[in-house]
């Protein structure tokens, strides 16, 4: 495959350092959105430093991630290699939230009843993580796609429709694989705390019991409706954009 212009790697940097952000936070719509003033210096030296910026050389240097050459171009396979690592990465940050309340248990329902909120407060992480994380790989496969579309090196059909088959088998992979996490994480919820209540049946009585598991298992039924609804509206948006550009790009043909 022949190298992008220079132009493709200005996209692909200001791409990955732009919606970086979106992972962290969900910005509010832009007809109501603000400028904020500017801090103080005493404001600016209070706040914590900025994330680092997601890069070639971080992934690289993360031994828990494999960089993959996915196309054997740079610009593209930076953008492919990002939406994966922040895939991982969100669902590791899941998995230590999730450990977390549970050691905090101890395996047993007067730990349960004690961090209950702590779980409460996972499931709003959990869909808030995945939304940011969706957003980012949408911001990922838009820059991929002007790529292809501004820059005469994806012109001839098969290199860019090689190329959109490659980014569609990569997020693909990578709903789906984050999917099957947090799925098993909500079937972990289920069974251990699922136990842990049990135990109420012989401690406080079964009255008690039933209203502390289905109050459990409501809770865990409505967190998983909505990281499923999040979930499927990513795909549908995601499907969406590789179909446009596909089509904008066969009829430059």
């Amino acid at each position: 495959m022949k190298k992008p212009l220079a132009v493709a790697a200005s996209i692909t940097a200001a791409a990955l350092a732009l919606t970086l952000a979106a992972c962290s936070q969900t910005p509010a719509p832009a007809s109501d959105q603000q400028a904020d003033p500017a801090p103080s210096s005493q404001q600016a030296a209070a706040e914590p430093d900025a994330p680092q910026q997601l890069t070639v050389d971080t992934m690289k240097a993360d031994g828990q991630f494999k960089y993959k050459d996915y196309t054997g171009d740079a610009a593209l396979d930076e953008i492919l290699n990002a939406i994966t690592y922040e895939t991982q990465r969100t669902t590791e940050d899941l998995q230590t939230k999730l450990d977390a309340f549970l050691e905090a248990c101890g395996d047993s329902y007067e730990g349960y009843k004690a961090n209950k909120q702590q779980l409460t407060d996972w499931y709003a992480s959990a869909l808030q993580s995945s939304a940011d994380l969706y957003a980012f790989i949408q911001a990922q496969c838009d820059a991929y796609h002007q790529l292809l579309l501004t820059n005469d090196a994806y012109l001839e059909y098969k290199v860019w429709n090689d190329a959109l088959s490659e980014s569609y088998s990569v997020w693909n992979d990578a709903l789906s694989d984050y999917y099957g996490d947090w799925n098993d994480m909500f079937g972990d919820i289920y069974d251990d705390c699922t136990d842990m209540i049990g135990q109420a049946s012989k401690t406080v009585g079964y009255d008690e019991y039933q209203d502390a598991w289905d109050e459990m298992y409501d809770a865990r039924q409505d967190a998983w409706d909505e990281m499923y609804d999040v979930r499927q509206d990513a795909w549908d948006a995601l499907y969406d954009a590789r179909q446009d550009t596909w089509d904008e790009l066969y009829d430059r043909r």
